[in-house]
């Protein structure tokens, strides 16, 4: 039957989220995932630059009459991140050494442009704290890595941020993906890289 061939052995990985959500917490299965797209381009500031000067292109096609405002507002934009730029790979360069995991792929662009060092990442329920079997695996890693931070998101719940605590050796970050706390205005975008900056100084520091 058709419904029985739904739960065989041979379903294919992207039919069992739960292979697919264990084999997505290891080092090597994220090697392989780095062929794939990622689409979190805003950890870029290159790419956003990029974009800032192709929109500020096509809104002067629609809007030539507002050219010499939008001409000042890029290259505002385009002097703010480069001070910015500078001011945090002076600021993250301290930081090359010290391996850390995410529970979110998502910081990659970021890392690259300021030299930081992801060892891996682990997927866990955000809001379910983590049996002792999966604290086993996360502390394993660890310590063959000599992880010194993990990075939690907004989304964790403090229970599951104390049971990381407390089942490894390691001090457990924020980082905030979506810039929530950030004001929306001028200036913000340099403001989200540093408040990610921050967030992972702060851990990372001894």
């Amino acid at each position: 039957h058709d419904h029985d061939h739904q739960h065989s052995d041979h379903d294919h990985p992207e039919h069992n989220h739960a292979e697919a959500d264990h084999e997505h917490e290891h080092e090597h299965e994220h090697e392989h995932g780095e062929l794939e797209q990622d689409w979190h381009v805003w950890f870029s500031p290159a790419i956003s630059q990029r974009v800032a000067e192709q929109l500020a292109e096509q809104l002067i096609q629609h809007y030539p009459q507002q050219k010499e405002k939008i001409t000042a507002n890029l290259a505002e934009f385009t002097q703010q991140l480069t001070e910015k730029n500078s001011k945090l790979s002076k600021q993250l360069s301290a930081f090359a050494d010290k391996g850390f995991y995410v529970f979110h792929d998502a910081y990659r662009y970021f890392e690259n442009a300021y030299g930081l060092k992801q060892t891996g990442y682990f997927t866990i329920n955000p809001l379910i704290a983590p049996g002792a079997k999966k604290l086993a695996e996360i502390k394993q890693e660890i310590e063959e890595h000599k992880v010194q931070c993990l990075f939690a998101e907004p989304q964790f719940t403090p229970k599951v941020i104390e049971t990381l605590q407390k089942g490894t050796a390691v001090k457990v970050g924020k980082l905030d993906p979506m810039g929530e706390k950030v004001s929306l205005g001028k200036g913000s975008y340099s403001a989200f890289l540093q408040q990610i900056a921050d967030d992972f100084s702060v851990c990372l520091e001894k």
